[in-house]
């Protein structure tokens, strides 16, 4: 049976037991946040329900509408550990159930044939480490939380969804978190139209690799993600250039961007390349009349004349498009604007 068979919302979800937020404004750090002990499996439609309730308001509700709920996920059933100020106790409570089930399962896996257990033992006897799955990503400092939520306040303001903070990524074989993103949006910006995307703030590698692998487009600053929310969502296609780069053609935005990181001279949009009798015969979308360099695009009008005879360098827009270093190369001793 494939986890999605009885619809969307029914595969299988890590859930945290005491929801994080209300465990950070207790003051709880992230390990303890994070603790195994603090998870089970729900399906999504379930966690969608639960959200960010309290364990003291939302377990009666299960335990009264499907009695033994509780218990088989291994929740300690003395109602006074189930507030937020009895959370260590909680988990030190839930950690002896979890260990007795786990240990009666091994148990009875030791119950074998004679020939089988010798193997199995001689296997484990030779082993010279047992590894521990470890959990990259998600947010570590006081200071990508801050940038975090002003991302989220910016979000809202533009009318989107404002994201799943510390989103886990499942690895659905094992049923085990492999990374934490530090904030992503899996149904896309706009849900089913844009494809998933995801912030990761000083991130290593792997959680990078994992989230690609998961078809994720992933942002390592949130400037970048601004301008792919207001470029590419939104339609706002010269959002985050200078004022003068509304007159350029938007299809040399790339370039611009590319241009602007490197800050090269400021160009001359629209530079009218006129004649030595001072006729105009031609437009360039970009120039550096200084440097005699420019950039014409099919927006301009045709060059009707041989620009290198009169000491000009100028390349067609889908040449430097295609390789920006081009104009780098040509502008790198230009001031700084």
């Amino acid at each position: 049976m494939k986890k999605g068979l009885l619809g969307k919302n029914t595969s299988l979800e890590v859930h945290h037991i005491f929801p994080k937020a209300q465990l950070k404004k207790a003051g709880y750090d992230k390990a303890q946040i994070n603790a195994v002990a603090n998870f089970c499996f729900l399906t999504k439609n379930t966690n969608l329900k639960i959200s960010d309730r309290k364990p003291e308001d939302y377990f009666k509700e299960i335990e009264d509408k499907f009695p033994g709920a509780l218990s088989s996920q291994w929740i300690p059933m003395d109602r006074s550990l189930w507030t937020i100020d009895k959370y260590p106790e909680f988990l030190h409570e839930r950690r002896k159930l979890l260990a007795s089930a786990a240990n009666t399962l091994l148990n009875s896996l030791y119950i074998v044939a004679p020939a089988v257990t010798s193997m199995n033992t001689q296997q484990v006897n030779g082993a010279t480490a047992i590894s521990a799955i470890s959990v990259n990503g998600g947010i570590t400092s006081d200071e990508e939380e801050q940038a975090i939520q002003k991302l989220r306040d910016w979000m809202e303001e533009q009318g989107l969804p404002t994201g799943h903070v510390e989103y886990e990524l499942i690895d659905s074989d094992r049923d085990t978190v492999t990374v934490v993103l530090d904030i992503a949006w899996p149904e896309g910006v706009q849900q089913g139209l844009s494809q998933s995307v995801a912030v990761l703030l000083d991130e290593v590698p792997e959680v990078h690799q994992v989230a690609a692998e998961k078809g994720y487009r992933c942002f390592t600053h949130i400037d970048d993600f601004k301008k792919y929310v207001m470029r590419e969502v939104l339609g706002e296609h010269y959002f985050g250039l200078p004022e003068w780069a509304n007159d350029v053609d938007g299809k040399m935005i790339p370039l611009l961007d590319h241009l602007l990181a490197r800050q090269v001279s400021r160009p001359v949009c629209g530079y009218e390349f006129q004649s030595e009798n001072g006729e105009v015969i031609g437009e360039l979308g970009l120039a550096w009349p200084e440097k005699k360099i420019g950039v014409w695009t099919p927006r301009g009008n045709e060059l009707n004349v041989n620009t290198r005879l009169q000491g000009w360098l100028v390349y067609d827009m889908q040449e430097v498009l295609e390789n920006p270093d081009l104009l780098n190369f040509a502008l790198e001793k230009w001031p700084i604007f």
